[in-house]
């Protein structure tokens, strides 16, 4: 395709979409600004966040007011559709896998499925400071996130918050990569975690506007548009 042309072919969009905007990288290769210790971090910084929002989470069910009517939903069915579907519909289908009947220990799965969102969203934090400002503001945003009552405390039950925090913070990294290398992978993983945060709580829909008003998302989603109205002359 000649230079300033704008003659769109389906080999030349889906090329443009594959490769890297500035080194012509394949969508699989590890960018050399990504080192593997930062992955060994991420993974370290979860497994932290994990022990500590997982500690103290077998208290009785009934405690806080939330939970009864999200577990007697995930348990015994009986719906009302007040809270988001990700968590209820997560958390029925690991206590049905498990074979758990009882509510208070169906709330201990659903606590511990939280207590997981809830390092997740600390381990993206971690993640995405540290591809933007190093290693130590990484772990002062990791201790700050861990030693907020708000998420500390969310985070040891059934609170579709907890849920929503992670899938904006990988949202946001999500962006962040686009912007950066506006690739097929990229793309897609943006939408899925637009995706999530919208499923784990209305609120989340409210992100999908902030970003889609950002200038790589629009050039993405335009490239994907043109990918398929490519085919049809």
């Amino acid at each position: 395709m000649p230079p300033g042309s704008r003659e769109w072919s389906w080999q030349g969009v889906c090329a443009l979409m594959l490769t890297s905007n500035d080194t012509g990288r394949s969508v699989w290769t590890r960018s050399s600004g990504d080192p593997i210790w930062g992955w060994v971090g991420t993974v370290l910084v979860f497994g932290c966040a994990l022990g500590l929002f997982y500690a103290h989470n077998r208290f009785s069910l009934g405690l806080h007011f939330d939970e009864p009517p999200k577990i007697r939903a995930a348990v015994q069915e009986n719906w009302n559709f007040r809270h988001p579907l990700l968590m209820v519909e997560t958390t029925r289908l690991v206590v049905r896998a498990l074979g758990v009947s009882d509510l208070q220990a169906a709330v201990e799965v659903g606590r511990t499925l939280s207590a997981s969102m809830g390092a997740v969203a600390v381990a993206a934090m971690f993640r995405l400071t540290l591809l933007h400002a190093g290693l130590v503001p990484a772990l002062l945003v990791c201790f700050a996130a861990l030693t907020t009552p708000l998420l500390a405390v969310h985070a040891h039950y059934l609170k579709e918050d907890v849920w929503l925090l992670p899938f904006c913070v990988l949202a946001t990294i999500g962006y962040s990569r686009l912007a950066k290398e506006n690739m097929v992978l990229q793309i897609v993983l943006l939408g899925i975690w637009i995706g999530l945060a919208i499923s784990s709580k209305a609120v989340g829909s409210t992100q999908s506007t902030e970003l889609g008003s950002r200038p790589a998302a629009r050039e993405a989603a335009w490239s994907i548009v043109q990918c398929f109205l490519a085919q049809y002359p």
